[in-house]
């Protein structure tokens, strides 16, 4: 559970400096990281002392709402991420050609 929150930090990052540290995005990746680093803290310490078939309500809500914030927050990252160079291709036409390709390649 612990592992995606390096990989989020990473992603986010570099959503961070292609969008030229725009204080939204920077607001919107902390909550989510947050979120999903409490979630992640919330269903390791649940489950802590129960077996996988003892599950109770309190340990299901951590279970289910874990990946729907990791999801939640790929998709605003790669949103962000996408967004940036989209906006960056739009200033220089023709500048960079991979990332014209690659751009390209992910919305078609």
């Amino acid at each position: 559970m612990f592992t995606v929150i390096p990989v989020q930090l990473f992603f986010a990052e570099k959503s961070i400096k292609i969008n030229n540290r725009h204080p939204f995005i920077i607001i919107t990746n902390a909550i989510l990281i947050l979120g999903t680093m409490s979630c992640a803290i919330g269903a390791v310490a649940s489950t802590r002392n129960h077996t996988v078939l003892d599950v109770t309500p309190a340990i299901r809500g951590f279970l289910l709402s874990w990946p729907a914030v990791c999801t939640c927050t790929h998709v605003t990252l790669t949103t962000s991420i996408l967004y940036g160079l989209m906006k960056n291709r739009q200033s220089g036409k023709g500048d960079d050609h991979p990332t014209n390709r690659v751009i390209d390649r992910l919305i078609m």
